[in-house]
């Protein structure tokens, strides 16, 4: 299974990938939503990766979001990145500039908390 290193790194990843699409094919913005929402993923995952947890699907992550403290002070922005990232997906959701913004927003505190939580290691 991928190592804190490792999560952290496509975590960066997939925010970039989000980032160069709004500025280099914003006619696709659309998937920016998805690659904050998987920076997300990437992030909790690194999280619970230092206690040697892993999950295997999005409804395994959920679970253990639950029982994490540190992970429940982020779980609503962890799901609006979740919900915003289905609509682009299955709804096919046009997002303006604004729109996106304000979701990439949601991106901020759920790296913080963790970040933060690796510097008081």
């Amino acid at each position: 299974m991928p190592d804190k290193s490792a999560h952290i790194g496509a975590a960066r990843k997939n925010e970039k990938f989000a980032d160069l699409i709004l500025v280099h094919y914003p006619d696709y913005r659309e998937w920016a939503v998805v690659g904050y929402f998987y920076s997300a993923v990437h992030w909790i995952e690194a999280y619970l990766a230092i206690r040697n947890v892993h999950s295997f699907s999005h409804k395994d992550r959920e679970y253990l979001i639950k029982g994490e403290p540190l992970l429940r002070k982020i779980d609503s922005e962890y799901y609006e990145l979740k919900n915003q990232s289905k609509r682009a997906r299955y709804s096919l959701k046009s997002f303006s500039d604004a729109e996106i913004a304000d979701i990439a927003q949601n991106l901020l505190p759920i790296k913080e908390t963790i970040s933060d939580c690796f510097n008081r290691a």
